[in-house]
């Protein structure tokens, strides 16, 4: 079995990245002052999105492990609007990270980490959740889309 790191880990090691990448000045983006308050805006409204829905999935006692067995199929909250808002929260807080930072690096690691995200986890979690709940999730999947 390979190694793939977290979701999570993947994230704050992208975080850290783009923070490292701006203190070094390595390709900054010039920077006016509304590119920097909405890039707070976004890390702010991110970390909220994913942490709703983190909250959600520790309230209903669902397995948030991403390789580990489901045991609930979360389809409230944040979950009405996005299959994965957890991963839509993580990528508009690194959006904002690279906006606040001011670094052409911080796009490069927002487009690793979404197409790690989208071809690595969201594959395996829909098809754990396809095994595990079958037509309820199918149902699930026809109604709500896999980001926004």
């Amino acid at each position: 079995m390979k190694f793939y790191p977290l979701p999570p880990i993947l994230f704050f090691f992208s975080v850290f990245m783009i923070v490292i990448a701006s203190m070094a000045d390595i390709t900054p983006i010039s920077r006016p002052d509304y590119l920097k308050w909405t890039g707070w805006f976004l890390i702010v409204t991110g970390t909220v999105f994913c942490y709703s829905g983190s909250i959600l999935f520790s309230r209903q006692k669902a397995n948030i492990d991403t390789f580990k067995d489901p045991n609930k199929l979360v389809v409230s909250g944040p979950f009405r609007v996005s299959r994965n808002p957890m991963y839509v929260g993580m990528v508009a807080a690194l959006l904002g990270t690279s906006l606040a930072a001011a670094t052409y690096v911080g796009i490069a690691f927002l487009l690793l980490f979404v197409m790690i995200v989208a071809t690595v986890y969201i594959p395996f979690e829909e098809g754990r959740m396809l095994a595990v709940f079958g037509r309820e999730y199918e149902e699930y999947c026809l109604k709500v889309r896999r980001w926004l």
